[in-house]
């Protein structure tokens, strides 16, 4: 079932009124609704199921029935699992994606309006949208809008071991830049005792992370002790 921030809209067309939930995990949303003309709409967030930390999530999909007509019991099945992939690709050059956006927009009977989005950053891995029939009272529209941008990194990978498969821990206004290269040392958890110890002085120092997700103490500490980066790994993951 749909956690986490996972919401639903169901909106009368003939009412102009309705609501949203957040589905928490149920298997399933009971409605007492008269009959009429609905708007059912919702985006359903997968957690990633490697993540230790339980914060990440591994696919964000819009699921909608831009109108659906009541006139008895219904069950109404919204599944994320039948939903088609949405990607961008660029031709030219390699790019990974910084920013992807949702949105959809419901209007009928020449005034009303329901719309939403919904924006996530690179980390989500799948894109997923699934809608099915149409408006007739009214308009119905969907799109998807993307934010790619070269690599932070395109590379990274041990001398004499495995290739690793890194991510930026931000891409806000001081991103990587330029060219330079620095020794790798390990620094254990990353204490303050333990970054002196490893001599992180421009060099990088290798931590290993825990899986509560926190890194900026560990970042404020390698700083101080003149460390150029900091590289985290955990082993959960």
């Amino acid at each position: 079932p749909a956690a986490g921030s996972s919401s639903l809209d169901v909106v009368g067309t003939d009412t102009a009124a309705g609501e949203r939930r957040f589905n928490e995990g149920a298997a399933d949303q009971v409605y007492r609704l008269r009959p009429g003309a609905y708007f059912v709409s919702g985006f359903v967030i997968t957690p990633d199921a490697a993540d230790a930390t339980g914060s990440m999530a591994e696919s964000v999909a819009y699921l909608a029935r831009p109108q659906l007509d009541l006139t008895k019991d219904t069950t109404l099945v919204l599944d994320a699992r039948k939903a088609h992939r949405l990607r961008i690709k660029t031709v030219d050059r390699t790019s990974e994606n910084r920013s992807t956006t949702l949105a959809f927009g419901r209007s009928w009977g020449g005034t009303w309006l329901h719309s939403g989005s919904l924006t996530a950053t690179g980390s989500i891995r799948t894109y997923l949208a699934d809608v099915r029939g149409k408006a007739r009272d009214g308009d119905f529209e969907f799109d998807s809008f993307w934010r790619a941008y070269a690599p932070q990194l395109q590379k990274l990978s041990v001398v004499g071991g495995a290739e690793l498969h890194p991510r930026t821990a931000s891409t806000g206004s001081v991103n990587l830049d330029g060219t330079g290269e620095a020794a790798l040392v390990d620094a254990g958890t990353g204490t303050p005792d333990e970054l002196s110890a490893a001599g992180v002085a421009g060099k990088v120092a290798l931590v290993e992370a825990g899986d509560d997700g926190s890194l900026s103490t560990v970042a404020r500490d390698a700083k101080a002790a003149g460390a150029k980066a900091v590289l985290a790994h955990r082993r959960a993951a």
